[in-house]
């Protein structure tokens, strides 16, 4: 490992990164499966009927409102600075959600949910910006694999241990939201060792109107060769993704009939195989970054959820699938994420990274649709695997031959 990967800023920010990640998932699942508890004992034919789709829109929606606003920020002050401000934001929604617990208010959870959808709207373009400001250019791609491979696992601790920690303290869930609190705490005491950062460009001028900077983002992105092609292709990739958990938390329930906390456990262990793929796709990712590798990843995410929906409706035979598939998952989003960050001017990273927010939320937003829409069709969670497989063979094929015809290197 290189010093520059080695250095202070760079494992200040993955440590940063790792406990926010770790907080959105602990909570952001505890909700989601108290979603579908609350949906399963009290059925609704109104406008949500599907509670756990709309719960997790409340989520995704501040980063349609604020991810371009956070994007330009990104750009006009210090990275560090929106760092710190974002996780001492993050300790204050905690707290909210403490009450929230203790009230037993599911109303108030959603409420906080989205207020920690916004909180972590700000910190996105932030800490991916500053990822290309502490490490040299020909170690993004390693940077990138590494960070994806901090997120995962925070994914894997934070899943993984969501459902455990929902059953033990369902009288007492208060408890979870001052643990909530804590993490906030430790990650932005590990934020102040990222280094200052000077503002790339400090005469970005801010709208209070959020469709504005997505406007003025979009038309830079569209100047860039490959930028748009990079940025849906990664936003398809947070589409079926958000789609998959929503698949996962209601087959295990409804169709297979696995404990929720074993189940949940497996959902979780899927992210070791997608933080390999990340690993090894960020060193192949150096000075050029192989533009067959986004293809790759998407053919062969697709197979491993044609697999699943051919059955059978086994546990382990659609978890042993879905580890193939993730592994797959790296080589797919890394080299997008890598030329997102390496294609615009350094002054407009920022920018970029605001609308790639966006664009993923948006993504994220209609899988919640998408899974509504799903249920209306009496497609179960595991026939729309072959909506998801059939999404990504032809967006990565799309992706892939729009790269090369933009950026014609391999």
């Amino acid at each position: 490992m290189t010093s520059a990967l080695r250095s202070r800023g760079f494992i200040a920010l993955m440590a940063t990164q790792g406990f926010t990640v770790l907080n959105d998932n602990l909570f952001k699942q505890v909700v989601l499966l108290l979603a579908v508890n609350v949906q399963l004992s009290n059925p609704s034919d109104g406008f949500c009927n599907d509670l756990q789709a709309c719960t997790g829109m409340l989520f995704a929606i501040p980063f349609l409102l604020f991810g371009t606003f956070a994007g330009d920020l990104a750009d006009r002050y210090s990275k560090r600075r929106m760092i710190l401000i974002a996780k001492s934001l993050e300790i204050v929604v905690m707290l909210l959600a403490a009450l929230a617990f203790a009230l037993d208010s599911f109303t108030g959870l959603a409420v906080v949910l989205f207020l920690m959808g916004t909180q972590s709207a700000l910190l996105g373009p932030a800490k991916y910006g500053a990822l290309v400001e502490i490490l040299p250019r020909s170690y993004l791609g390693r940077g990138n694999g590494i960070m994806q491979a901090v997120v995962l696992a925070a994914i894997l601790l934070g899943m993984g241990s969501a459902g455990y920690l929902k059953e033990s303290y369902a009288e007492h869930l208060w408890v979870l939201g001052l643990g909530y609190a804590v993490i906030g705490a430790i990650g932005l005491a590990l934020a102040w060792w990222i280094p200052n950062l000077p503002a790339a460009d400090p005469t970005r001028m801010l709208r209070a109107n959020p469709w504005i900077p997505v406007q003025n983002g979009l038309r830079m992105c569209l100047k860039v060769p490959g930028l748009p092609a990079a940025i849906l292709g990664h936003a398809l990739y947070w589409l079926v993704g958000a789609s998959l958990v929503f698949a996962w938390n209601e087959m295990g329930q409804n169709l297979l009939f696995v404990p929720e906390r074993a189940w949940t456990a497996k959902l979780a262990t899927l992210s070791i195989s997608t933080a390999l793929g990340c690993l090894i796709a960020g060193r192949l990712c150096r000075d050029s970054i192989p533009l067959r590798l986004p293809i790759i990843g998407g053919f062969g995410m697709a197979v491993s959820f044609f697999a699943v929906a051919l059955g059978p409706y086994h546990p382990t035979y659609i978890w042993m699938a879905l580890v193939v598939g993730s592994f797959f998952a790296g080589f797919y989003i890394i080299p997008l994420r890598t030329l997102v960050q390496r294609l615009p001017n350094r002054s407009h990273t920022g920018r970029a990274l605001g609308i790639s927010q966006f664009s993923d939320w948006t993504g994220i937003v209609c899988a919640s649709l998408l899974k509504s829409s799903l249920t209306a069709l009496g497609l179960n969670s595991i026939q729309s695997f072959w909506v998801f497989g059939a999404l990504l063979a032809v967006g990565s094929l799309w992706v892939g031959r729009r790269l090369h015809f933009h950026l014609k290197t391999d």
